[in-house]
């Protein structure tokens, strides 16, 4: 199910109610991954922890470079469609609608993993309490308006129920989501929120988005590359590299506000260029 841009986000916090007998499910059967070894640390493959070097093995290069080749860019052009979530049926309080089951993915998902896989601490022993959030979807229904106009009834407008999750640990919860340990092909699989209950068990990331920062030089380098790749379909380099400004390093904020437009053709470009990757891997 698409949201739609004129939704109305609802002001009522998504814990308000009981749960319905389809989340208490969903949690049940997550509980049940846990306690049987599926989501324990030991099932996920991480680097030497005693290393003080950043490092990646070749299995978790080619799915990092197997994700940037999911580029909506590809699919839907740079403007892009309205994001479309797996949806379950169920109520919430007194509304009949919808669960999100699977979150769908958009342009500002792709910007933020773009920035991740490019960015590096400030410094060794920087740290912050700052969580940054991300505002996902838990609950869509529909309401009518109550007055009625000349034609008839009034138009329906989608309501949305969201909440606000770490960004540390959001990905890490839609990936489990997306690939349960044990798919249920005659009931609905586990809903994405009732995994938090195990992140505890998993290895997350543990540097902030406001701790992060980008070389401006490197950027600049692969602006470059980007431009030879796309040839003429690509952006503006020269408008790009001056919207980066003096700064040696890029922040978060500086990229999200700058490079909105530049990061979906950086991703189209990766694509390209390690495509090769993912027909070996197929």
């Amino acid at each position: 199910m698409e949201i739609e841009p004129d939704c109305i986000i609802s002001s009522e916090r998504f814990d308000k109610y009981e749960l319905e007998e389809h989340c208490r499910t969903s949690k049940e059967k997550v509980q049940d991954f846990l306690e049987r070894g599926f989501m324990s640390q030991g099932e996920v493959q991480t680097s030497d922890s005693g290393s003080e070097q950043t490092g990646i093995d070749e299995n978790g290069f080619v799915r990092a470079v197997c994700l940037l080749t999911l580029s909506p860019v590809q699919r839907h052009g740079t403007q892009g469609l309205g994001t479309v979530h797996r949806c379950f049926s169920g109520n919430w309080g007194p509304h009949g609608g919808w669960y999100i089951a699977i979150h769908g993915k958009d342009a500002s998902d792709f910007r933020r993993w773009l920035f991740r896989s490019l960015a590096l601490p400030a410094s060794s022993g920087t740290s912050t309490s700052y969580d940054t959030q991300i505002t996902v979807p838990r609950f869509i229904w529909f309401e009518f308006e109550k007055e009625e106009t000349d034609s008839g009834p009034g138009p329906d407008y989608q309501v949305v129920v969201t909440e606000d999750e770490s960004e540390i640990s959001v990905d890490i919860v839609d990936v489990l989501s997306e690939c349960p340990p044990e798919s249920d092909t005659l009931t609905a699989n586990p809903f994405c929120e009732s995994y938090r209950i195990v992140l505890p068990s998993l290895p997350t990331r543990t540097g902030d988005l406001s701790m992060l920062f980008i070389s401006r030089i490197e950027l600049v380098a692969l602006l470059k590359l980007v431009h030879q790749v796309q040839g003429e379909n690509s952006v503006d380099l020269a408008a790009a590299i001056r919207g980066l400004g003096n700064e040696e390093k890029i922040s978060w904020k500086k990229f999200g506000s700058t490079m909105s437009e530049q990061s979906a053709y950086i991703v189209n470009s990766l694509s390209k260029i390690f495509s090769p990757f993912l027909t070996a891997k197929r």
